[in-house]
């Protein structure tokens, strides 16, 4: 059984992550996390499940 940080670490890197809403992404995890790479790992899982979760988050005005 792989622990958390693995499991938190493992992106599906075959999925061409649209730039802009990594971007997006990125600067929206900053409210969880100082670390880029931290934040960036946390973008990639979201757009991993939703490539428009980003700008679905954006209409929720959240």
């Amino acid at each position: 059984m792989e622990n958390f940080e693995q499991f938190f670490k493992k992106v599906n890197e075959t999925i061409e992550f649209d730039p802009e809403q990594l971007k997006i992404g990125i600067e929206v995890e900053h409210e969880h996390t100082t670390n880029d790479a931290i934040a960036e790992i946390i973008a990639k899982h979201h757009l991993a499940e939703d490539p428009e979760y980003y700008t679905k988050l954006k209409t929720l005005n959240l």
